[in-house]
């Protein structure tokens, strides 16, 4: 397998893999803001958006339709006014 890691058009970081006898894979490498590594594949397949991809810190990382990385939050708490206060009778 050769590797090449390069600076894209916009200055960001890219890698390209190629494996022979297949077509290169390529993606584009981000640092996140708690310092995690993202590699995210270009383009990003549509199918991996709901399960994404996880970074160096084992968090779970999806871009949305504009390409712009999100992070996944399994079960996110419900919002506070949707929860039921009253007490269980």
């Amino acid at each position: 397998m050769d590797v090449d890691v390069h600076r894209g058009w916009n200055g960001g970081w890219k890698c390209r893999a190629t494996v022979r006898g297949n077509p290169p894979l390529e993606f584009a490498l981000q640092r996140t803001l708690d310092d995690a590594l993202l590699a995210l594949p270009v383009p990003f397949p549509r199918g991996w958006r709901a399960r994404g991809v996880g970074d160096s810190l084992g968090r779970a990382r999806t871009c949305d339709d504009l390409s712009a990385p999100r992070r996944i939050v399994p079960n996110p708490p419900a919002p506070v006014d949707s929860i039921d206060h009253r007490s269980a009778e």
